[in-house]
């Protein structure tokens, strides 16, 4: 039986199909120091982690296209129990204590209320070719075309005025058997590799 398994993804009223079994979610709440009356929750996904002497710091993007820094240490959350290790590209939900600094959201972490790894899976495209966009809109820039065979992985997908957007990074490699459609085999560096692909272009993604 083969190993590889087709991941499709489409539009179809409104909702997102695929194939294969959903990330798989891990829930690390637990009993943490007493909430704030001015704490908040948010949800997004780890863009980046700086190490610190006492923890890292985490800079997570919302789905409403909101960056901020959250401070991920074992005081803020009351005890080393609480207290877990984020990746980049997982998606979080938060419960934190706002502050500004320099114009920077800042948040110290209260609470850890979900934590869902990333699955990492090979991917690769199936569209003949597919534009890649800094923003899930045709009038944000164009980073470069990206082509069939190309790998990639998959970061998060919305649907945005009954369109579907997905947000990928190419790892500027190509899927055996893919290799005749590249010159020497191998895929030129052509701008930023992480961004948006779809809307009117529905993307079609193969992963095993």
């Amino acid at each position: 039986m083969s190993l590889v398994k087709t991941l499709t993804i489409c539009i179809c009223s409104l909702f997102l199909f695929a194939c294969g079994n959903p990330p798989k979610k891990i829930i690390v709440s637990r009993a943490s120091v007493p909430s704030s009356f001015n704490s908040l929750t948010i949800e997004g996904r780890v863009l980046a982690i700086e190490n610190g002497k006492d923890g890292y710091i985490a800079t997570i993007r919302t789905f409403d296209d909101i960056e901020y820094r959250a401070l991920v240490s074992i005081v803020n959350l009351g005890s080393p129990s609480n207290f877990e290790r984020f990746n980049v590209g997982d998606k979080v939900t938060l419960k934190e204590i706002p502050s500004e600094l320099d114009g920077t959201k800042q948040f110290k972490v209260e609470e850890i209320i979900e934590q869902q790894p990333t699955v990492k899976e090979y991917c690769w495209i199936v569209n003949k070719d597919i534009t890649l966009y800094t923003q899930p809109t045709t009038q944000s820039k164009p980073q470069g075309k990206h082509f069939q065979g190309e790998v990639l992985q998959v970061l998060d997908s919305r649907i945005i005025d009954d369109l579907l957007w997905v947000n990928v990074e190419f790892k500027l490699s190509v899927k055996t058997g893919y290799e005749h459609q590249f010159a020497d085999g191998q895929v030129l560096s052509a701008g930023i590799p992480t961004g948006w692909i779809g809307g009117i272009t529905v993307p079609v993604i193969n992963c095993k």
